[in-house]
């Protein structure tokens, strides 16, 4: 019972994630195909509800990229957007919207990102500036799509916009100079929307230079659109006609393609095209007030464009000699900082080198000094074990011999006691004795008749505080110290004093010996080296009849 309830639990636990893995892929599907359905609407909507509702699409996809910090998605639906915007009319918006997109662009370093976005929002700044009434902003845009386009699509949809900047300024011959590279490539491309496009604008142009097939490419474009059944398109193709047939005088054909584009703007529901297919009509009407109200109403129109390309170019300037020095000063920055960043690593290695080195060096010298100790504690041992013993025990038998004189005894107990004595000098300290107690009794084998050894504060020093070397090392200086004063300074008193302050530990020696010239011997250099392995100091003062002044700290 108990395999059946485990291979059913496995069984239901396989497919469940099997389960949620297709929900997962249908659910990550169905959000592609949602994305690419609204961004091919977003080009092309054919009615004001697919206007609001892609829209609406883009501005919910913008907030939630926004959210998961995903740039790619949001300057995306900020393109679809800004594209909307511009069909919409709202000029200004449009323009507000691609400079939002190109801040987030500045944030990626994905350059082939950067590049093909940059493009898109480049020519539709132009589209932007040509209804703007911008002719030199819109082409310099134009120009800098045109040199980074890497398709034939991309170069053909350029050099129709840059032909419509042209024609907008009546400069028919160079419009049509662009509209023929752009139909030669045409060729090339398999959108027939795009191929209807260049058409349309190619017999527009034609027709303004009285080129007798002018009309027969509006009227081939007409037939490409209306096939596809794409209203917006459709729309401009209407309105071409309108004004083809207005400025011939045929008033009758013009009318019909007016009142056809009216029909088609109320259907797709856009302000901006219903403008249009009305202006048109006035412009065939004969009452002279309507006249007069679609010139002062296209004046109004005219100076709140211009008032706002000047505000919009105040606003955010894309020229590429600004986009250049930012670059530029974007670059200077970077190596400025890379400089730095060098420079700060360059001097924390060279600070850690010099700590290392010290740490080692020193390490180095505290393994040499124990390693002296343990030399001069093995070797004490063999004085004491070996020779000091054998002695004693030579002294021993002569002293029962009759025939030995008195000299030889006495020179073997002098031997005896000199080998017993450097003995002493060089053993290890017992870890199991309290460490003021030996230097205690070391000072008191110093102290006679002829030396006062006066000691301060030993007994209010934590020994234990320090490490075995530190304490080693403090009894081999203070040791040698009382050698030296036995040996040479022939004082009568001897001040000791132990101070701690803080973490430091201060010994003081003065005696009121001879004194000397300061020339360190052995002895005292020794000293002085074991003092400064164990990072100490050690200060000598003497001079002669001045007595003899040592200052250790550790």
């Amino acid at each position: 019972m108990k395999s059946t309830n485990t291979s059913f639990l496995f069984f239901y636990c396989i497919c469940s994630l099997f389960i949620i893995v297709i929900n997962t892929e249908v659910l990550a599907q169905e959000l592609e195909d949602d994305l690419d359905y609204y961004s091919k609407l977003a080009l092309k909507p054919q009615n004001a509800d697919d206007f609001f509702t892609t829209y609406n699409y883009f501005e919910t996809n913008y907030k939630k990229a926004l959210e998961n910090n995903d740039t790619f998605s949001a300057v995306n639906s900020l393109y679809y957007l800004a594209s909307l915007q511009y069909k919409s009319g709202s000029y200004y918006e449009s323009e507000t919207t691609i400079v939002k997109a190109l801040k987030l662009l500045n944030e990626t370093k994905n350059i082939k990102y950067i590049k093909g976005y940059k493009k898109s929002f480049d020519n539709l700044l132009g589209m932007i500036y040509v209804e703007q009434n911008n002719k030199e902003k819109s082409l310099e845009l134009y120009n800098m799509v045109l040199s980074s386009s890497e398709s034939s699509s991309d170069s053909a949809l350029v050099y129709n916009n840059i032909a419509v900047v042209y024609k907008d300024h009546d400069e028919f011959v160079n419009a049509q100079d662009a509209l023929l590279k752009a139909k030669a490539i045409i060729s090339r491309v398999k959108d027939s929307l795009q191929k209807a496009l260049i058409l349309d604008n190619l017999g527009v142009v034609k027709s303004n230079m009285n080129t007798s097939d002018g009309l027969s490419l509006m009227l081939r474009a007409l037939e490409i659109r209306e096939s596809l059944k794409d209203t917006s398109t459709i729309y401009t193709s209407y309105s071409h006609l309108a004004e083809y047939y207005f400025r011939i005088g045929n008033n009758i054909k013009s009318k019909e393609y007016a009142l056809k584009a009216y029909e088609l703007s109320n259907s797709i529901n856009s302000a901006t095209y219903k403008r249009n297919a009305l202006s048109l009509l006035t412009d065939m009407s004969d009452d002279n007030y309507a006249i007069a109200y679609k010139k002062l109403n296209d004046s109004l129109y005219k100076a709140q464009k211009e008032s706002t390309n000047k505000f919009a170019l105040l606003k955010y300037d894309l020229s590429e000699s600004k986009r250049k020095a930012i670059q530029s000063n974007l670059r200077e920055e970077e190596q400025r900082y890379l400089k730095i960043i060098y420079l700060s690593i360059g001097i924390i290695i060279l600070l850690v080198s010099v700590f290392l080195y010290f740490i080692i060096t020193s390490r180095h010298k505290k393994e040499k000094l124990q390693e002296v100790y343990n030399t001069e504690s093995r070797i004490s041992k063999k004085l004491h074990d070996e020779v000091a013993n054998d002695v004693f025990q030579l002294m021993t038998k002569v002293e029962h011999e009759d025939q030995i004189e008195t000299h030889v005894i006495n020179e073997l107990q002098s031997l005896y006691y000199r080998t017993r004595d450097i003995s002493k000098e060089h053993v290890a300290l017992n870890d199991a004795y309290p460490f003021n107690e030996h230097l205690a009794e070391l000072i008191e084998n110093f102290q006679d008749s002829q030396a006062n050894i006066i000691v301060k504060g030993i007994s209010e020093i934590h020994w234990d505080e320090f490490p075995e070397i530190h304490r080693t090392t403090i009894y081999k200086a203070i040791q040698e110290l009382l050698i030296n004063m036995k040996k040479h300074s022939k004082a009568s008193i001897v001040a000791l004093v132990f101070h701690k302050d803080k973490k430091k530990l201060h010994i003081t020696y003065n005696d009121n010996g001879i004194g000397s010239s300061l020339k360190l011997g052995n002895g005292l250099q020794n000293t002085e080296n074991r003092i400064q392995a164990i990072n100490g100091t050690i200060i000598f003062d003497t001079k002669p009849n001045k007595g003899f002044k040592t200052k250790i700290t550790i």
